[in-house]
């Protein structure tokens, strides 16, 4: 091995020499204790109350009604829109028919 490796080596395998060891808090374990043998240790959950939680039923509730009354709103102009448009597309088909028809009474010739 090349002799700069190797001091390097041993530079920094020795490097942690005359440190000391790290040392926690002394009172660390005492907290960490306390919290475990708290009463009020919720572990992260959060309680809800009744009032906010009926409050939230009740605005999940009316979203879910106005968008059901949207949807059949749309739906039923959409039945509306298909039931004029066909009326309209029928009677002018009827036009056209009884104008066809009636070509031979004017002798003129048909009108456009």
């Amino acid at each position: 091995m090349d002799p700069k490796k190797e001091q390097w080596l041993n530079e920094v395998m020795n490097s942690l020499d005359g440190k000391s060891p790290a040392e926690p808090n002394p009172f660390l374990f005492a907290k960490i204790k306390r919290k475990i043998e708290s009463p009020d240790a919720s572990d992260g959950q959060v309680l809800i109350g009744r009032r906010a939680l009926a409050l939230a039923f009740a605005a999940l509730a009316l979203l879910l009604s106005l968008n059901i009354l949207a949807i059949s709103e749309l739906n039923q102009q959409e039945t509306t829109s298909i039931a004029e448009t066909t009326s309209r597309d029928d009677y002018s088909y009827s036009l056209v028919f009884q104008d066809n028809l009636n070509i031979y009474e004017d002798e003129t010739g048909p009108t456009f």
